[in-house]
């Protein structure tokens, strides 16, 4: 997968923004991060995921996720190989990371939920 096409998927969630500075670029809903592709990151994204997400994620593909440094790894965020992510997990782990960042009533109005 490329920037590109993460950022076409990410495009089919509602109400996001999409904030580039210098090669660093958030993807945001109601201004909160929820994903990114850092400064200086090359062929990585950023997700940030709850802590229980993070672990089923780095448990289950570990040649895809990985935590973070200690500090942002223990606050959710998890780093994905854009090279070894396809579009069907990109999919998944964006609407994951999106509705853990929306406000309630963001999320309620388009029916998107952590078990939708």
């Amino acid at each position: 997968m490329t920037r590109a096409e993460l950022l076409e998927l990410a495009s089919e969630l509602p109400e996001i923004s999409v904030i580039t500075d210098r090669d660093a670029t958030d993807i945001r809903v109601a201004g909160k991060t929820f994903a990114a592709f850092p400064f200086g990151g090359g062929g990585t994204v950023i997700f940030k995921l709850t802590l229980d997400q993070q672990d089923m994620l780095t448990a289950s593909e570990p040649a895809i996720f990985r935590r973070l440094d200690q500090y942002l790894g223990s606050k959710g965020w998890t780093k994905a190989d854009l090279e070894r992510l396809d579009a069907t997990t990109a999919r998944s782990v964006l609407r994951l990371a999106w509705t853990n960042a929306a406000p309630k009533r963001t999320a309620a109005k388009y029916g998107i939920g952590p078990n939708d």
